[in-house]
């Protein structure tokens, strides 16, 4: 399998840690408006700031940097459904299996980095109680270094663990990538799926999992 997006060094426009986990990113998305105005973590952020500077999105009014997390789902819930009534991102079919895998520096060995990706046994085990026939495959090479000898050497061990991962993948499913150097674009298909696969602990795939979640339940 080619044609696989590689994306490097973004150290800012990072749509799991927005939502989940650093307080003030939203800050700098939106100091940085003619970069990213037309974005989904734009549109999220300006919606956050509204509701932070109406003290509604306070767990506790004298912590302000303690950020109520089920508001920040709701407003991400809010955009994204946004954006999917808008057409402006395709979507995947109903009957998918939308299957994530978060590639690149993930296969590098580090601590920091592991939890993106389960074991291969790991994703042909769920992926075998799938009863439909189609599975579509999101990724992209994803590297925070700037090196590109490191660069390199991750995305060749993604290749080979995708190549091998398709090849294990019983014939009676109809397997199809979907690769993307647009973030929204893969962020919203995701949470657009009604049968969604994360096959690792970073906060992009559970971001989208969660707000999937509440979209199907709407």
């Amino acid at each position: 399998m080619t044609n696989i997006a590689v994306l490097s060094g973004n150290n800012l426009y990072r749509i799991g840690d927005c939502i989940f986990w650093d307080q003030n990113l939203y800050k700098q998305i939106l100091a940085n408006a003619d970069k990213f105005r037309n974005t989904f973590l734009y549109a999220f952020s300006t919606r956050l700031n509204d509701e932070v500077n109406s003290g509604l999105s306070f767990i506790n009014k004298n912590k302000p940097f303690l950020l109520n997390h089920d508001t920040r789902i709701r407003i991400a819930v809010d955009v994204v459904t946004t954006f999917i009534k808008t057409r402006r991102f395709k979507i995947p079919p109903p009957n998918a299996l939308v299957v994530h895998l978060r590639l690149g520096d993930s296969l590098d060995g580090t601590e920091s980095t592991k939890y993106h990706l389960q074991p291969q046994d790991y994703i042909l085990d769920k992926i075998s109680k799938y009863n439909g026939n189609k599975i579509i495959i999101v990724t992209a090479y994803h590297n925070h270094s700037n090196d590109t000898t490191i660069i390199t050497n991750n995305n060749n061990k993604s290749q080979e663990f995708l190549d091998t991962l398709i090849s294990k993948i019983p014939q009676k499913y109809s397997v199809s990538i979907r690769s993307s150097s647009n973030i929204d674009a893969d962020f919203i298909y995701l949470c657009a799926a009604t049968n969604l696969l994360i096959t690792g602990a970073g906060s992009f795939a559970i971001a989208a999992k969660d707000i999937g979640r509440h979209i199907h339940i709407k």
